[in-house]
């Protein structure tokens, strides 16, 4: 985990050369770092997950309607190869297609369980279950159940480094 204070003092967010629109996602992501985690939660003060920390800052930002999602079970991805939190995602973003480094306000999706490769064939064998905002790549800010809040952290340290990002997905 980053120390969070050390960006939100240096306002540094500053630097990033993206649209208005991007950085108050960034900014609005900050924001809720510190906030609790809790499965399905969706305030402050109660907390929230994964999914709902998206849903809350893209609102929060303007950018899309608040709304709650259909029920889900905290470990829905470790019995199922259903595609439940990409539904979510794709209520309101798209995956970036053209390769391009993450900007500010985009969403990184991960599978927790790595890629097998037999015979030339690689797959994932569980469906992707985690995502978080990048606010200045490589950091992010995501909810994380272990640690019991919403954090930030670097894409290329644990926990993320450990599992496959399956890309980019961007609301505009």
């Amino acid at each position: 985990m980053v120390d969070s204070t050390q960006y939100l003092n240096q306002k540094w967010l500053s630097n990033v050369d993206v649209d208005a629109p991007r950085l108050l996602v960034g900014n609005t992501a900050l924001d809720l770092v510190g906030s609790p985690y809790q499965h399905m939660g969706q305030t402050p003060e109660v907390g929230f997950d994964c999914a709902t920390l998206l849903i809350e800052v893209f609102a929060r930002a303007g950018i899309i309607r608040k709304f709650r999602p259909e029920f889900y079970p905290e470990d829905f991805w470790m019995h199922s190869s259903e595609e439940r939190y990409l539904r979510v995602v794709e209520q309101y973003a798209h995956k970036v297609e053209e390769p391009r480094a993450p900007l500010t306000g985009d969403i990184l999706l991960y599978r927790w369980h790595k890629v097998e490769c037999r015979h030339g064939k690689c797959v994932c064998g569980r469906p992707i279950s985690h995502g978080a905002i990048v606010v200045n790549f490589p950091h992010v800010v995501h909810a994380w159940k272990d640690d019991h809040l919403v954090e930030i952290v670097d894409t290329g340290r644990a926990p993320l480094s450990q599992f496959f990002c399956e890309g980019v997905w961007s609301v505009w």
